[in-house]
């Protein structure tokens, strides 16, 4: 009889450290809390982006391009940029940030990853497109977003076009 207690005290405890740890990786697994604001907010940040829609022209199907775009915080507050993702698995888009570069993000990502831009500096944003993965000919269009912290524009779309030989 002895036994069977210390076998199910020994289960019940195993079965809460499980637990434990479960809401332990999950709260980490969701980031960082992103701070929200008003627009009519004094301290805030303002989202400013170089251009949104861009044409890679002709390309062959085995050729990868890219475009990089700058975005500047205009604001007074940390810019957070978050929800990286893509329109197609063969577009991809990516932050680099004082020397740090992002992972790749497509469609199906799912990452906690936040990217911080402090008032008054630049970021980049990549933005690559790879029809090899999807092979297709013809005009393409696709796109690349992520969400921001700036109650003005709380998404940001970039478009690309191409034409792929």
């Amino acid at each position: 009889m002895r036994f069977n207690s210390i076998m199910i005290v020994t289960g019940i405890l195993t079965l809460l450290v499980i637990i434990i740890l479960g809401i332990i990786s999950g709260k980490e697994a969701s980031g960082s809390p992103i701070p929200q604001y008003e627009p009519s907010d004094q301290e805030r940040p303002r989202i400013e982006i170089t251009e949104n829609r861009f044409d890679l022209g002709r390309m062959r199907v085995d050729e990868k391009r890219e475009k990089e775009v700058i975005l500047k915080n205009t604001g007074t507050a940390p810019l957070v940029l978050s929800n990286f993702s893509t329109s197609c698995d063969c577009t991809f888009i990516q932050m680099l940030y004082q020397g740090v570069t992002s992972e790749q993000f497509s469609m199906h990502s799912n990452s906690a990853w936040q990217g911080t831009v402090a008032p008054g500096t630049e970021a980049t944003i990549r933005v690559i497109y790879d029809p090899s993965i999807m092979p297709v000919a013809g005009s393409i269009e696709r796109s690349a977003y992520f969400s921001t912290n700036d109650p003005d524009q709380k998404q940001i779309m970039l478009y690309l076009t191409a034409f792929v030989e």
